[in-house]
């Protein structure tokens, strides 16, 4: 099928399937597109995007991201979207959410040193992303913590290759 549908595409739907934004907005409390979220869709080509979660409940969300879904189905070649947002369970996260159960930032699963509670948290959380529609989460990072000023530090495990690598398997 994806043989098929690349042979069919446009240069310029193949450049939108590769790019990602934030071109859907963040979704709406009641499941509609805006017009600028439809064009981008229809017209425009775009198939993967991250929004942030915010306020909305996970019936809002689910329901906006159906509607996401049912107008690619609608569309000519049938492609449907990806959408994804930033890891939003640690609290003063840039998109926290009271959508998503609460857990401390990856750095604290890491200071925690307990794989077993870091593949509960990664479990819990795949499982509430696809209950809202969501297939590509961004985190936790499988990076190292070493330079202390980089404003996302949070998002790791640590600062030892051998102990980040524990929590990341």
């Amino acid at each position: 099928r994806a043989k098929d549908l690349v042979a069919r595409m446009t240069i310029p739907q193949k450049v939108a399937l590769m790019s990602e934004s934030s071109s859907i907005g963040g979704g709406t409390t009641d499941g509609s597109l805006s017009s600028g979220a439809a064009n981008n869709i229809a017209n425009g080509g775009v198939r993967q995007a991250l929004i942030r979660l915010g306020s909305r409940t996970g019936q809002q969300l689910a329901a906006y991201l159906n509607n996401v879904q049912e107008l690619c189905e609608a569309l000519p070649l049938g492609i449907p979207f990806v959408v994804t947002t930033d890891a939003a369970s640690g609290a003063s996260s840039l998109s926290a959410s009271t959508v998503l159960s609460p857990w401390p930032y990856p750095l604290g699963l890491g200071a925690a040193n307990d794989a077993a509670l870091t593949h509960l948290y990664g479990d819990t959380v795949r499982r509430e992303f696809m209950a809202m529609g969501f297939r590509w989460q961004l985190g936790p990072m499988a990076d190292l913590g070493a330079e202390p000023r980089w404003a996302r530090v949070q998002n790791v495990f640590g600062e030892n290759a051998l102990h980040v690598s524990k929590h990341v398997r």
